[in-house]
């Protein structure tokens, strides 16, 4: 079975409990920008936080009790699920999937597109985290009021030139 496992960080001394107390959060994308933010969001209120990102530095990014910094390329399914793995036996499960990791391709118009530009940016910004949810999916149905966060980009909506391959994904 699962066992969920609360940290109590130095120098606390009980208190009101915050918002998410007890919540097991994983970000994607967390060693920088958007996803850095979320992760420091969520341990400051008072969550464990798995980060996931290519960058190494993720590992480092919050020194905290609380934070599982795990260097992983989300185009890998083998390596999401051993992170997804670790988090759960170290934290107890997930509640929480916020789906932030992403790149910016190089910006061209559509008629001098690059296709691995193309199919990377797919792979990374789109089916990297249909996969990364897919993975989550059995832990999150076992989980505390679950959710999935999705971060999405204003270029979804409104397009800027050039960004084909960053809009659609």
């Amino acid at each position: 079975g699962i066992h969920r496992y609360n940290f109590e960080l130095p120098g606390a001394k009980g208190g009101a409990r915050k918002d998410f107390d007890g919540k097991i959060v994983c970000v994607s994308g967390a060693a920088s920008g958007i996803g850095k933010a979320c992760a420091k969001a969520f341990l400051d209120a008072g969550a464990c936080v798995l980060g996931l990102d290519i960058n190494p530095d993720v590992a480092s990014t919050f020194k905290s009790p609380a934070f599982m910094g795990i260097p992983t390329d989300l185009c890998d399914t083998a390596a999401v699920t051993k992170a997804l793995e670790t988090c759960v036996h170290c934290y107890g499960g997930i509640d929480v999937l916020v789906l932030n990791a992403g790149i910016v391709p190089k910006s061209a118009l559509i008629e001098d597109l690059d296709p691995a530009v193309w199919d990377r940016s797919m792979d990374i910004n789109l089916t990297a985290s249909q996969r990364l949810m897919t993975a989550s999916i059995p832990y999150l149905k076992l989980g505390v009021d679950p959710c999935i966060v999705i971060v999405g980009t204003k270029n979804a909506p409104a397009p800027g030139k050039s960004m084909a391959a960053y809009s659609c994904a």
